[in-house]
């Protein structure tokens, strides 16, 4: 087994890959932070925000896919405190909600005032798929991120261009494995 000379990251973990010099993929991206010119990119943000905010009336303006974890916080406060925005935040139901999970969740919600969109997927196409996953990718979350992908980037409202698109993301990414593959975990 190797690990990451710098955070001791082991190569077990799914995807984890060194450099000539054993250290990990994400310790080398995280050397980038510094080359990142952080007030620049909060003003291209606050544009971005600019160009949406209250492009729907009162509705949502943005989405922002969430876990109730502290990132889910961090960015929940983001865009409702500091750009003033009114998103809608769209999570999976994993089945396994801890009595933690869920407290924090009705936390997030009650906390910013936000609505929110749980995800029910089919629990029997969901094990398929995370078998799948796993072994193709050692990911069994797979599935959940490219459906939550997919209900983030699919058009809402009238008017919105190129109709209503709920494919798996990956599929318009070209992954021919799993698209081939996958037809037979959809029947349920």
């Amino acid at each position: 087994m190797r690990y990451c000379k710098r955070c001791v990251m082991p190569d077990t973990r799914p995807g984890i890959m060194f450099d000539s010099e054993g250290v990990c993929y994400p310790c080398r991206h995280y050397d980038t932070r510094n080359e990142i010119d952080w007030n620049q990119r909060w003003k291209e943000l606050e544009e971005l925000a600019d160009k949406y905010r209250g492009c729907n009336g009162d509705y949502y303006d943005s989405i922002i896919t969430v876990s109730a974890g502290k990132d889910s916080y961090y960015q929940t406060s983001i865009f409702k405190e500091k750009l003033n925005m009114n998103p809608l935040l769209v999570t999976a139901n994993n089945f396994s909600w801890t009595q933690t999970g869920l407290h924090n969740w009705n936390n997030l919600l009650s906390e910013f005032g936000v609505d929110a969109h749980i995800m029910s997927l089919n629990p029997k196409v969901c094990k398929k798929m995370f078998r799948l996953a796993l072994e193709l990718y050692g990911s069994p979350t797979w599935y959940f991120d490219r459906a939550i992908t997919a209900a983030r980037s699919a058009p809402t409202g009238a008017g919105a261009e190129g109709g209503s698109d709920y494919r798996l993301a990956s599929e318009s990414e070209g992954d021919d494995t799993v698209k081939k593959d996958r037809s037979q975990y959809l029947r349920g």
